[in-house]
């Protein structure tokens, strides 16, 4: 994959993706993205050796490092571990970095692997055996361990598998299912055209949303494969710029082939997007642009939020009156 001018470059490193004895071909590809700066050090390392430490099935690891910062030293030490191969892309984009890996690779399945994240033992033989048992499917999705700070859950929780299995689309909309550590794909049936190239944030939810629009069938399997940690500090989910773009993604959704159900639902999160938006910038004081959401959530069908206008009135009657 390209970032517009520079390819990318393969790490002249010693490759063996055959996990202790598997036969020599592999079946399925972990992608690992990178920023691969110092600070991610240990979690980078932690995650490649829980790839590596990997048995009962043939795999190869992409890690796939890419941005400015790179610490040559870390990168130099992946390079080294024998079942890795390297990829290195100059621009820090995850969405490039991830279609390079899939490029890359050449396996029957793939599946991607945050450089915070590990995969449990036993993780991609359940998955391979899964995907070999049941042709019809195109993608699978596990479950898995959510560790935070304070405690630690499971992705599929409350029942959410049950969901999956019986309407996916309903599924997400209650709540987000897809993450990245969890599903794995089957090449033959989902191509590079499920990858955007474009998208800072919200990549996963395109993804989903274009499986699920063009009648890509998903299986749950609820055993834990992975491992998922939350609330690190520097996540991109707890950003500002994060919060602040899902409105535009929704509303470049809807170009989507949806269906009714998933254009419903589409509709409603973006007049809560837009909600939350406002509420962001009510408790930073900026009433205007706080107005300015708000009448964006309503004109969304957000109707349910119109008593926040009696919100920002109050603070507006504060900034005038102090």
């Amino acid at each position: 994959m390209s970032d517009g001018n520079h390819p990318p470059l393969l790490v002249d490193s010693p490759t063996n993706p055959v996990p202790r004895g598997a036969a020599a071909t592999p079946r399925l590809t972990v992608i690992i993205p990178t920023s691969c700066r110092s600070s991610r050090r240990r979690l980078l390392q932690d995650a490649v050796r829980s790839v590596v430490d990997q048995q009962g099935v043939a795999f190869e690891l992409l890690v796939v490092a890419n941005g400015p910062d790179i610490d040559a030293a870390l990168l130099a030490s992946i390079i080294g571990i024998a079942e890795v191969t390297v990829l290195q892309l100059p621009q820090g984009n995850v969405s490039h970095a991830r279609l390079a890996g899939v490029k890359a690779s050449s396996s029957d399945y793939f599946c991607f692997l945050d450089d915070d994240d590990e995969l449990l033992p036993g993780a991609l033989q359940q998955r391979v055996a899964y995907l070999d048992e049941h042709p019809e499917v195109d993608f699978l999705v596990t479950d898995g361990i959510v560790r935070s700070a304070n405690r630690e859950r499971r992705a599929l929780r409350d029942g959410m598998a049950a969901a999956i299995r019986a309407d996916p689309e309903a599924a997400f909309l209650v709540r987000n299912w897809f993450d990245s550590p969890s599903p794995t794909f089957r090449r033959s049936t989902i191509g590079i055209e499920f990858l955007s190239s474009d998208l800072r944030y919200y990549e996963w939810t395109w993804m989903l949303l274009a499986l699920l629009g063009r009648g890509r069938r998903v299986a749950v399997l609820e055993e834990a494969t992975f491992l998922k940690r939350d609330n690190l500090p520097d996540s991109i989910s707890k950003s500002t710029d994060f919060l602040l773009a899902l409105p535009a993604f929704l509303r470049a959704v809807k170009h989507q082939p949806l269906s009714a159900q998933l254009r419903r639902g589409i509709q409603d999160k973006l007049a809560a997007a837009c909600h939350d938006c406002a509420d962001h910038y009510l408790r930073e004081g900026k009433v205007l642009d706080a107005l300015r959401w708000h009448v964006a959530s309503l004109r969304a069908g957000g109707w349910r939020y119109a008593p926040f206008f009696g919100h920002i009135f109050a603070a507006a009657l504060r900034r005038t009156s102090s």
